[in-house]
C-alpha cells in the first residue's frame, strides 16, 4: 500500500511541478473550436521534431528548434521557411512543453523574415508518425477546418486591378515615391502614416494595457492598397508589411522602419501603421545597408514580378527581355523564347510563387549587385531535392532575371551523378579525369596589339564515354593565381603581375561529350604585363592543377601604346628599391566606392612579409574621379594629387622604414600634381 502511494504522489509531482502545457494532449485531433481560432488568427499547423532548446541570456526567452516533418495547413509559411531546421520563440513559460526529440502537431507563425514563433501555445498534439491513421485524420480534419474559415478565402483570392477612391495629390504622390524611391521609404513611409491614410491612437482608450488603434479615415481594400503601395515583404494572417529600410546610416544602424497594414474579414484596411524594428529581425547581413535590401521590393521586385506575369501569360518575348545578357543569348539558339524557356526553367514552380525569399546576396562594400532565391526540384531518384538558383542581377544600373543557361533536365540529371560519383575513390576519380579531360585555349582574334584587350575562350572538353566528376569554381576563379604560361618572342617567360586570390570550390559533372566554357572573353593582360610586340605563345595549366595543360598558342602582337595600367605599373616599378615586390590590378568600384567610375588602377609594393602576414607595403589606387569612398576607406586612403591617369590614393605602412624617400619618388615617376595635406 505505500509502494501505491508512493507511486501516485510522485506521479502527482511531476503533474503539477515538472508541469504539462494548458492544451497539451495525447489525442491525435485538435477540437474543431481550436482549430478554427488558430488559422483565423492566421496561425499555421505543422508536424515537427524538437530537437533542442536553449534560454536567451539577457531577455531569458526561450527558443527551440525543429524540424518541420510535415506542413498540415502552411498557411503563410513557403517552403523555404520549411527545409532546413527552424527556430521558434517560445516566450517564458513553457519550459517543460516539449520533450526533446518528441514530435508534435504545433502552431507557428512567421513574425519576420527570418524569426518565427511558437503560437497558440496552449494547444499542441504529440504525434506518433507511424499511425497512419491518425494523422490522415489530422490532416483531413484541418483541411476540413481550414477550408470554411475566412482567411482562407483572402489567400487564396487572386488580387485583381483596382479601382481607386477619389485621393489627395499628397497620397497619390507618396505612395507613388514609395514604390519607385526604395531608398527614401524610411522618411516616405512615416509620411504616409501621418497621412489620411494612416491610423491614430484611439484616445478613448489610453488607460489600456493594449495600444488601440482608429482605422484610417481614407478607407481602402486590400487590392486598393496594394496598387498604391506595391507587393508586400512579408504576410503574415491578415497583415502585409512593407520593409522601409533602415534608421541611419552604415551598418552599425541597429532599427529599421516598416509600414503595415491589417485587413479585416472584408478585406479592408482597418490598421496602417508605421514602427521601428530591430534590423536583426529583417536581415541575416548586417554588413550591407538594409536598405539595398528593400530594393528587392522596389526595381528589382518589379521585374520578378513581371517575369512571373509574362510567364503565366505566355508572353514569352516579355519575360525574356526581363533576362540577362547570357541568358538572352543562349535563347538565340532556340526557335522561340517559349521553348526556350520550357527548356531551362520550371515555369510552373515560378508562376506559383507567392514571393522571391531571398537567400543570398553578392556585391561590393555596402552595395548589394545581386540577389538569389532557390526552388527544390523533385527527381526519383533524388533523395532530396535538387536545388535551382535564379537571381535578379544589376546590368548597367539595370535588375534583370539570371539563371544559369542549362537544360532543367541536364541539372537534374547532373546532380543526380554528382551524389553518386562523390562516393568514387580518389583515385579512380583521378584516373578518369587524367584519361578523358581535355583543355582548349581559343584566342578570340588572329593578333592582339599592345595596350589592347586580349581575349581568350578557355573549355574543358570530356573526350571519353562516362561521366566525370570534376571541382568547378566561378569563371574568373578559374585564371586566378597564375595559371597562364606565356613566352614571349625571346622565350622569356611572362611573369603574373595580379595578387593572389582565395577561390572557392564545389564539385560538379561534365558528361561525355560535353564541352564547358570555364571562361569566356578572359583577357590575359588583366593578368599578365605583355608590353613589347612579338610573336608569344600561350598555353593554360589546366585545372584544378597543372598535370594537364591545354594546346599552345602562337599569336602575334602587334605594337600599340601601353595601357593605363601597364604604364603606372613601369613607372612605378622604374623608382621601386630591388628587393620590393609588386602586384597590379584593375579594381571594381564596387569594392571602394558606390559613385566612381572605373575600374581603379591598383598597384601594391611589398617591401616585408612574413608569410601572409605584410609589415611593410604601399598601397596605390588610381581613380578617373575624386572619391568618395566607403566609410571603412577614408581614413586609410590619402589623396596626394592627380596625374595624367588620374587622382592618385595611397596608404603606406611604415614604409619610410625602408623606402626613406618613397613619396618623393612616386610623384616624380608619375607626374603627380601635387595636393597638400593639412
Amino acid at each position: 500500500m505505500r509502494r501505491y502511494y508512493f507511486l501516485v504522489l510522485t506521479t502527482l509531482y511531476f503533474l503539477l511541478v515538472a508541469g504539462v502545457p494548458a492544451g497539451y494532449s495525447k489525442d491525435d485531433v485538435f477540437s474543431e473550436s481550436v482549430l478554427m481560432d488558430a488559422f483565423e488568427k492566421g496561425r499555421s499547423l505543422v508536424i515537427a521534431q524538437v530537437l533542442s532548446r536553449r534560454r536567451a541570456e539577457d531577455t531569458r526567452f526561450l527558443f527551440y528548434k525543429v524540424r518541420v516533418i510535415r506542413p498540415i495547413i502552411p498557411g503563410d509559411l513557403t517552403k523555404d521557411d520549411l527545409q532546413g531546421l527552424v527556430e521558434l520563440f517560445a516566450g517564458t513559460t513553457y519550459g517543460a512543453d516539449f520533450r526533446l526529440g518528441s514530435t508534435y502537431a504545433m502552431f507557428v507563425t512567421k513574425d519576420y523574415p527570418f524569426c518565427y514563433s511558437w503560437s497558440h501555445r496552449d494547444d499542441i498534439i504529440e504525434v506518433d508518425i507511424s499511425r497512419k491513421e491518425n494523422l490522415r485524420a489530422l490532416v483531413e480534419t484541418a483541411g476540413r477546418i481550414y477550408a470554411n474559415t475566412s482567411i482562407s478565402k483572402f489567400r487564396g483570392r487572386v488580387i485583381g486591378e483596382a479601382e481607386l477612391p477619389l485621393l489627395s495629390e499628397r497620397i497619390i504622390s507618396l505612395c507613388e515615391q514609395f514604390r519607385m524611391k526604395p531608398d527614401e521609404r524610411v522618411d516616405i513611409g512615416r509620411q504616409l502614416c501621418e497621412s489620411d491614410l494612416g491610423s491614430r491612437r484611439d484616445q478613448s482608450k489610453l488607460d489600456s494595457s493594449e495600444n488601440s488603434y482608429l482605422p484610417p479615415k481614407v478607407s481602402l481594400s486590400r487590392d486598393q492598397i496594394l496598387s498604391l503601395l506595391g507587393r508586400p515583404n512579408l504576410k503574415n494572417g491578415w497583415t502585409y508589411v512593407w520593409l522601409c529600410g533602415q534608421i541611419g546610416k552604415g551598418s552599425g544602424a541597429k532599427e529599421v522602419g516598416v509600414l503595415s497594414a491589417t485587413f479585416d474579414k472584408s478585406e479592408a484596411a482597418v490598421r496602417v501603421l508605421y514602427e521601428q524594428h530591430e534590423k536583426s529581425k529583417w536581415t541575416k547581413f548586417a554588413a550591407y545597408s538594409i536598405n539595398s535590401y528593400v530594393d528587392l521590393c522596389g526595381w528589382a521586385d518589379a521585374v520578378l514580378y513581371n517575369f512571373q506575369r509574362g510567364l503565366k501569360e505566355s508572353d514569352w518575348d516579355r519575360a525574356l527581355s526581363l533576362c540577362s545578357k547570357p541568358v538572352r543569348a543562349k535563347a538565340k539558339e532556340y526557335d522561340s523564347a517559349g521553348a526556350f524557356f520550357g527548356d531551362f526553367i520550371p515555369i510552373e514552380q515560378i508562376t506559383e510563387l507567392s514571393g522571391f525569399p531571398v537567400r543570398s546576396y553578392s556585391g561590393g562594400v555596402g552595395k548589394i549587385t545581386s540577389m538569389s532565391f532557390f526552388l527544390g526540384l523533385e527527381a526519383p531518384e533524388a533523395e532530396w531535392p535538387i536545388r535551382w538558383k535564379c537571381s535578379v542581377v544589376k546590368e548597367a544600373g539595370r535588375w534583370l532575371v539570371d539563371f544559369e543557361p542549362l537544360p532543367v533536365k541536364i541539372l537534374v540529371k547532373k546532380e543526380i551523378l554528382r551524389r553518386k560519383l562523390e562516393k568514387e575513390d580518389a583515385k579512380t576519380r583521378v584516373a578518369k579525369f587524367d584519361r578523358d579531360i581535355e583543355f582548349r585555349l581559343i584566342p578570340l582574334a588572329e593578333e592582339f596589339e599592345i595596350g589592347l584587350p586580349m581575349l581568350f575562350r578557355i573549355e574543358m572538353v570530356n573526350v571519353g564515354e562516362e561521366p566525370i566528376l570534376y571541382m568547378a569554381t566561378g569563371p574568373t576563379s578559374v585564371v586566378a593565381n597564375d595559371r597562364m604560361i606565356i613566352t614571349d618572342p625571346k622565350g622569356k617567360a611572362i611573369k603574373y603581375v595580379d595578387t593572389s586570390y582565395q577561390i572557392a570550390l564545389r564539385s560538379n559533372v561534365i558528361l561525355p561529350d560535353e564541352t564547358i566554357v570555364l571562361i569566356d572573353n578572359y583577357d590575359v593582360v588583366s593578368q599578365y604585363n605583355i608590353t613589347r610586340p612579338g610573336r608569344y605563345t600561350f598555353q593554360f595549366k589546366g585545372w584544378p592543377t597543372d598535370t594537364k595543360g591545354s594546346n599552345v598558342v602562337n599569336v602575334e602582337v602587334r605594337d600599340g601604346e601601353l595601357s593605363a595600367a601597364d604604364s603606372v605599373f613601369a613607372k612605378v616599378r622604374s623608382v621601386m628599391p630591388g628587393r620590393w615586390k609588386a602586384t597590379r590590378r584593375l579594381v571594381p568600384t564596387r569594392q571602394v566606392s558606390g559613385n566612381m567610375s572605373g575600374p581603379l588602377i591598383n598597384v601594391h609594393m611589398i617591401g616585408k612579409r612574413r608569410g601572409k602576414i605584410i609589415d611593410v607595403d604601399i598601397f596605390l589606387l588610381i581613380a578617373k574621379d575624386e572619391g568618395p569612398f566607403e566609410p571603412q576607406y577614408v581614413n586609410e586612403l590619402k589623396l596626394w594629387g592627380k596625374c595624367k591617369w588620374g587622382y592618385v590614393y595611397v596608404r603606406g605602412r611604415d614604409a619610410e622604414s625602408l623606402w626613406p624617400d618613397y613619396r618623393k619618388q612616386i610623384i616624380k615617376a608619375l607626374g603627380i600634381e601635387e595636393i597638400k595635406i593639412n
